[in-house]
């Protein structure tokens, strides 16, 4: 079984660029099933952690694999301010 839990501070790679586009910090869940329905990312900064600058919502469905280290994604869609 997967927890979500070790899915947090894994680096985020976007696969056209093959950047770190930053880093998992939450996950929103579909209430009624109980799936994940996209990871939030963040970038390493010490503001934008505590003040919730630059947080990326990313859906799942952007998700394309997910290792020890990182979670590859295709695209990411919208900055959350």
């Amino acid at each position: 079984m997967f927890r979500g839990r070790r899915l947090k501070k894994r680096a985020v790679i976007c696969h056209d660029s093959a950047k770190c586009i930053g880093y998992v910090w939450d996950m929103e869940f579909d209430e009624a099933s109980g799936n994940i329905t996209a990871i939030i990312a963040i970038k390493c900064g010490f503001f934008r952690r505590f003040f919730g600058v630059g947080e990326m919502i990313i859906p799942w469905t952007s998700v394309t694999a997910i290792s020890d280290e990182f979670v590859l994604v295709d695209m990411y869609y919208e900055y959350k301010k």
